[in-house]
């Protein structure tokens, strides 16, 4: 985190950012989000670490913290189902072409051609990818 607070120059607010979203994820500590000054970088961070954790509690303490701002949610629970490999986490997801997402992007890390069933959208292009 010391190399993260040497970034002094306010032109480089990202890169500090970015700096503070790694280290967060390296250490899979939500609290180093809190030091991610520009708020969609933070919630980018927090939808990391939740995936870095494989814990879509995590997702949801996003959502209850930042409830005035648009929290994509559903994303999260689709980045920890990638990263758990555990398609039951899509089933959580209200919008079908997410949802659809959530599937293939599971499929694809599982190469599991049978969850390209449960997608609705592109579903051949499911297929394609996996038994490339």
């Amino acid at each position: 985190m010391t190399k993260c607070k040497n970034i002094t120059d306010p032109s480089n607010k990202r890169d500090k950012d970015r700096c503070y979203k790694d280290v967060a994820v390296v250490n899979r500590n939500f609290n180093i989000c809190e030091k991610v000054e520009f708020i969609s970088e933070r919630i980018e961070c927090y939808y990391a670490v939740a995936a870095a954790n494989q814990d879509i509690g995590l997702c949801e303490k996003a959502d209850v913290i930042y409830k005035d701002y648009t929290v994509d949610k559903e994303r999260c629970y689709s980045d920890v189902a990638k990263a758990k490999q555990d398609e039951t986490i899509c089933t959580k997801i209200s919008s079908d072409f997410k949802r659809s997402t959530c599937f293939w992007g599971v499929a694809r890390v599982r190469k599991d051609v049978s969850l390209c069933e449960k997608v609705v959208y592109n579903k051949n292009d499911c297929y394609s990818s996996i038994l490339k």
